[in-house]
């Protein structure tokens, strides 16, 4: 299988939908926060069942997120640790809440962000936000058909949204409109140029 392309800020793709789960955001933030994780831990702290907590951690250590230590002792003790993909991530996600309340001002973390690849971003997780209330396996029909039928991907629709418009009309007819609203309120805060021409665009008829 090959490496999954990444977006704006250098994830792929399933890391972006995976931070959308409920608890991620928060089981991040504590790992930075207590510089190790344990699994009880957490659990008392959010009330979060033992199946669910499990998957959580399995599927975080599986993206690079954390890494999962085995102390020798008895019982063994099991930590988890963010990794620095992890950190990385939550530095990302910090810097784009901040720019989400202030989108007019251009924020940096050393040279590595601009304004210009953080708006597009904002708009790629608005257009995946809207389409997986659709449902998980209709945003991958979709991501197939871009690539199969115009070469593309969801984050070259960000600067090009014309395939995205063809596919979405296609695949959902009179639901578009509902599709259009998620992705107009994920981006009402933004109210620069390009967001607005993309918006613009996915409204005509």
């Amino acid at each position: 299988m090959g490496k999954s392309p990444s977006n704006n800020l250098g994830f792929p793709p399933e890391i972006i939908r995976f931070i959308g789960k409920k608890w991620v955001i928060q089981i991040l933030k504590e790992g930075k926060t207590s510089k190790q994780i344990r699994f009880g831990e957490l659990k008392k702290k959010f009330s979060i069942t033992p199946k669910v907590l499990s998957e959580i951690l399995r599927e975080m250590k599986d993206l690079g997120l954390i890494k999962k230590e085995t102390k020798k002792s008895f019982p063994p003790t099991v930590i988890y640790r963010l990794s620095n993909r992890g950190l990385k991530l939550l530095e990302s996600m910090k810097i784009i809440e901040e720019f989400s309340k202030k989108p007019t001002e251009i924020v940096y973390i050393g040279n590595s962000f601009d304004r210009k690849k953080i708006k597009k971003f904002l708009i790629l997780l608005a257009i995946e936000k809207s389409i997986l209330r659709m449902g998980k396996p209709e945003l991958k029909i979709i991501e197939e058909r871009l690539l199969a039928d115009f070469n593309c991907t969801l984050e070259d629709c960000v600067s090009n949204p014309s395939p995205l418009k063809k596919v979405l009309r296609k695949m959902f007819g009179n639901c578009y409109d509902d599709i259009l609203d998620i992705m107009q309120q994920s981006l009402k805060n933004s109210d620069d140029e390009h967001t607005e021409q993309f918006l613009e665009f996915m409204k005509m008829k």
